[in-house]
């Protein structure tokens, strides 16, 4: 396959500093910002200035400074900020979306060849002289509508994941206006316990969980850290089905506190001290590791959270100050069995969105690599 750099294909200039306008006119612009590449969650326009940096449908925008550097959008039109350059194709060879495509596939190039110490730049010199595989129009246009139909199905799916959370969410919220009972955490522990500070990571160890494995009421075993354990290591800090597990630590404040229901695994887990241990009684654990979650579980831990030199903490002491109002058990257990169900069908939901991004990815290789479509003119 024959390759053009994309200096060759392109210009690149720069946005400018653009000032926002909080009253839309007849007059007004797009004023275009990096967050504008995903999605058209929050809008913003500027009054014309001849100082300013405009891109068409047919540009190309990336994002050339921060955390996003790399980051591709195409099909907007109005001023671009300072952090955005504008892609200009200058040859008429050159389909707009696939060469977009192509360059969202390197983001990860972007990022390791970006430049500045503390704030990431994207390198000038490594985008225009990115090579850029050279196909005729119609093999362009083939490849795009082929990988397009597919992102349709995984935006798809990740729309229907999320409507998924939704509904458990209201019917959360659908419990909170039964008859409600104030109590303290305290009240509903049994025992506390912080896990084993020892490190480690030994091949042939016990599996210990992290803080990193404890997501919000989800215990995530893809990636285990072992450690061959002491005797009354194993003994002392086994988990038990049901054991409610609290993140005791963090950097950010809002991951302290975040809980999940282990509910056992093929093997003996045991857990490290950035995780509490707690036992409770008369309330569903997995209920109760729900609340703990939500918005209003999060507003009430935040209350008995400390922090010293940049970590932010949650003793047992903390926890049991907690106040929580709970419906009944009959109505908890009622959301946990709703729960339950609907998480069966995100289950099946999220397969299907690995088979497809997986499939995205492997035929998005094979056609940049001219593999989906054997094709070495450029006509």
């Amino acid at each position: 396959m024959e390759y053009v750099k994309l200096k060759e294909i392109c210009e690149i200039k720069k946005g400018k500093k653009i000032t926002e306008s909080k009253e839309i006119t007849e007059g007004s612009v797009r004023y275009i910002q990096i967050d504008d590449l995903r999605n058209n969650n929050n809008v913003k326009y500027c009054l014309p200035n001849s100082s300013y940096v405009y891109v068409e449908k047919r540009d190309l925008i990336i994002a050339w400074d921060g955390a996003n550097a790399g980051t591709v959008g195409f099909n907007l039109e109005g001023a671009i900020g300072s952090t955005l350059a504008k892609i200009s194709i200058t040859d008429s060879k050159i389909y707009e979306p696939f060469l977009a495509l192509y360059l969202q596939s390197k983001f990860d190039y972007f990022q390791k060849t970006s430049t500045g110490a503390t704030i990431p730049h994207i390198s000038r010199a490594a985008l225009e002289n990115l090579n850029v595989p050279l196909l005729s129009i119609e093999k362009q246009k083939s490849i795009y509508s082929l990988l397009n139909r597919i992102n349709k199905l995984i935006l798809l799916r990740q729309s229907q994941i999320s409507a998924l959370d939704e509904l458990i969410n209201a019917y959360f919220y659908d419990t909170l206006k039964t008859e409600l009972k104030s109590l303290a955490l305290n009240d509903l522990i049994i025992s506390t316990q912080n896990g084993m500070s020892r490190r480690g990571n030994d091949e042939e160890g016990q599996p210990v969980l992290k803080l990193k494995n404890v997501r919000n009421n989800i215990v995530n075993f893809n990636t285990i850290n072992r450690i061959d354990l002491t005797e009354r290591e194993l003994s002392t800090y086994q988990l038990d089905n049901n054991d409610l597990l609290v993140v005791r630590v963090n950097g950010n404040p809002r991951y302290v506190g975040r809980s999940a229901v282990f509910k056992g695994y093929r093997e003996p887990v045991y857990f490290n001290d950035h995780i509490i241990r707690v036992k409770v009684a008369n309330v569903n654990v997995a209920y109760l590791s729900y609340l703990l979650n939500s918005n209003l579980g999060i507003s009430e831990i935040q209350k008995n959270i400390k922090t010293s030199a940049g970590q932010y903490t949650i003793s047992r002491d903390g926890l049991n100050k907690i106040k929580l109002m709970l419906p009944n058990e009959i109505v908890q257990n009622e959301f946990i069995t709703k729960k339950d169900i609907v998480d069966s069908k995100k289950a099946k939901l999220k397969h299907s969105l690995e088979s497809l991004e997986t499939l995205y990815n492997a035929l998005l290789q094979k056609a940049f690599k001219g593999v989906l479509y054997q094709e070495q003119e450029y006509c």
